[in-house]
């Protein structure tokens, strides 16, 4: 007699990835004060910032600006109401989380003000694999909201083929975007843009990517040299009844948009030839006489040497 393999039911596994995430907040809650050691990016002196390589001991600020501002003002979720979906909220929450484990995500920090934490850029490296499971990736998250996000950001994926189009193995995906109201409008999204390009770089990684859901974050795509592969409409963007899925977006809210950049290498350093120096007659004279005493030097001195042994 075969037996049935026990599923849990969606409130079981909602309880158990409560359970997970409370015990991963107070574990990295008591990383706040430890030192590690990390990959500094780049310095912004005019605006007394660091960005630096995102560790441990920043994953609960990380968090809490996610869900302070994050989920509050990305268009999707806020036209959602994402906040008043508690599921939602636990299933992006424990989602950033494991990105910000893969260890290639930036922050940035006010240097001037204990090391405030100004703004945050996920980053995820994507291998061939990484999509290879069966279970379809609606079905690993939770709440309403959540599904009817990663449904419209899974359908602009799905027939494309970037290790095909770009001949690689790996990408870099540009996951999140998230800075504080005190620190925008001063160029740091394009600066962590741009650091995005280094840490490619840095793990010769061939193509950069993302999902953009705003203008705002297109134009920083197209800045750091990325162009758009497929985009949705939201007013194309329906239910099974024909109903319009997000209403009532901002004017500049139009469409969700693949976007894929090449990462260009820097060239690798050419050999530098070693100057010929040229002697003058005069000292080519000077170097002659001087291999001349040596000479007869070196002979005195093994005449007398022969003369003593005998």
């Amino acid at each position: 007699m075969m037996l049935k393999k026990y599923l849990p039911t969606e409130s079981q596994q909602l309880q158990e990835l409560q359970r997970t995430l409370s015990k991963e907040e107070e574990k990295y809650k008591s990383f706040k004060d430890a030192t590690f050691t990390y990959q500094l990016w780049q310095r912004v002196p005019k605006c007394n910032l660091k960005l630096q390589e995102l560790k441990p001991n920043f994953y609960d600020d990380t968090l809490k600006l996610i869900e302070d501002y994050y989920l509050v003002e990305e268009p999707l979720f806020q036209n959602m109401n994402v906040k008043e979906d508690k599921n939602s909220i636990l299933s992006i929450k424990t989602r950033v989380l494991n990105k910000l484990k893969d260890s290639t995500s930036i922050i940035a920090l006010n240097e001037g003000n204990f090391l405030e934490v100004a703004g945050v850029l996920i980053l995820v490296e994507v291998t061939r694999n990484y999509f290879s499971r069966d279970i379809s990736r609606e079905n690993l998250v939770h709440g309403s909201c959540h599904k009817k996000y990663v449904k419209l950001t899974s359908s602009l994926v799905q027939d494309v083929d970037l290790y095909g189009m770009f001949d690689c193995l790996t990408f870099l995906r540009i996951y999140a975007l998230c800075i504080k109201p005190a620190y925008r409008h001063i160029g740091l999204g394009l600066k962590l843009f741009e650091n995005a390009i280094y840490i490619a770089q840095s793990l010769k990684i061939p193509i950069i990517m993302g999902i953009f859901t705003d203008s705002c974050m297109q134009v920083l795509a197209e800045k750091i040299g990325m162009q758009e592969i497929k985009s949705i409409k939201y007013s194309e963007w329906r239910n099974s009844d024909g109903e319009q899925l997000f209403t009532n977006l901002r004017v500049d809210h139009k469409t969700c948009s693949l976007m894929v950049g090449k990462v260009h290498f820097p060239p690798p350093p050419q050999p530098v030839a070693q100057p010929l120096v040229k002697f003058s007659r005069r000292r080519r004279r000077k170097t002659r006489r001087t291999r001349k005493k040596t000479r007869k030097r070196r002979i005195k001195i093994k005449t007398k040497r022969r003369k003593r042994n005998n």
